[in-house]
């Protein structure tokens, strides 16, 4: 039997130095740092916009970070190769991707992401600028109201005051919990639908001017804490601040110029809110179950016009 298995065995030892010969033993891929880099090393973003960084000429995981500026921008739909930079306000920050090669040995490259302002939409031309002028027709960018309310003149009295009279009629200040008969729909899931009355002041009749009006505007409202959800507006609305933190269920709300929210119950605001609009009461008691069911992970959140 022993002299059997001794041929046999270097006969099978033969094969395997004949297949080690033949078929080499395959070296790590060599990763050319000069040809790997980003698809653009400066980004402008107007604020409340996104835009893509990619790593490029590389296959291996890239790790996303801020190095400055992380109250400017932030990383989201973070990818193997690539990440989406959404920009907040305007100012200078930093972007870097991080490629491991060893543990001693890592590529690192940098993109200098510069905010601007952020889009407003002409009165005159309605074309989106974000300069302070407009670029189509000059007119200069408007300001946002000092005042927390909305300011109508009072209806003439009879009697018309003599040509040498300068009294101007005074003001009647309209309080921003005042509310209107206009009603939008809101949608949350694609499956809920809300009757969302509008408040009686500048920001609820810019919001359905300049996001309802456009057609169907569809937001995806991440959680703020346990009582809100909140998206980013296109086009940031001047503030009619209202004289209570206390906020309902069901209202929507601006938070600062850009931010808009959904109350999911009664709670206070950590600042005065400007009002756009609540959900009528025979609706409020689905607000939870609404936002409690997700689509593909998230709220979606969309505002259109009664048909």
């Amino acid at each position: 039997m022993k002299g059997i298995m001794r041929p046999m065995m270097a006969i099978i030892i033969s094969l395997v130095m004949c297949l080690s010969v033949t078929y080499p033993t395959s070296a790590p891929v060599k990763v050319d740092a000069a040809t790997i880099k980003l698809s653009a090393t400066t980004l402008k973003i107007p604020a409340n916009k996104s835009k893509v960084l990619k790593m490029k000429n590389t296959s291996k995981k890239v790790t996303w970070s801020i190095v400055s500026g992380k109250n400017l921008i932030t990383l989201k739909n973070k990818k193997k190769t690539q990440v989406t930079i959404k920009a907040k306000k305007k100012g200078t920050a930093k972007v870097k991707g991080v490629i491991t090669i060893s543990s001693k040995k890592k590529i690192t490259k940098t993109c200098t992401v510069k905010v601007t302002s952020s889009q407003w939409e002409c009165p005159g031309c309605m074309k989106l600028n974000t300069g302070n002028f407009c670029s189509n027709c000059g007119h200069s960018r408007p300001t946002p109201s000092p005042t927390p309310w909305l300011v109508w003149p009072t209806p003439t009295v009879s009697g018309s005051p003599s040509p040498s009279s300068s009294v101007s009629p005074s003001p009647t200040p309209v309080s921003p919990e005042a509310m209107t008969d206009t009603k939008i729909v809101m949608t949350i899931n694609q499956k809920f639908y809300f009757s969302l009355q509008l408040y009686a002041n500048a920001a609820a009749q810019a919001f359905y001017r300049n996001v309802v009006s456009r057609g169907p505007i569809t937001y995806d409202m991440g959680p703020d804490g346990e009582n809100e959800r909140f998206g980013y507006l296109e086009i940031p609305i001047a503030t009619c601040l209202s004289n209570s933190s206390a906020v309902s269920t069901g209202e929507v709300f601006l938070y600062g110029t850009d931010i808009v929210k959904l109350s999911l119950k009664d709670h206070q605001t950590g600042a005065l809110p400007t009002r756009i609009g609540k959900v009528i009461p025979d609706h409020l008691d689905m607000i939870k179950e609404a936002t409690d069911q997700k689509v593909d992970g998230k709220t979606i959140v969309e505002f259109r016009q009664y048909i």
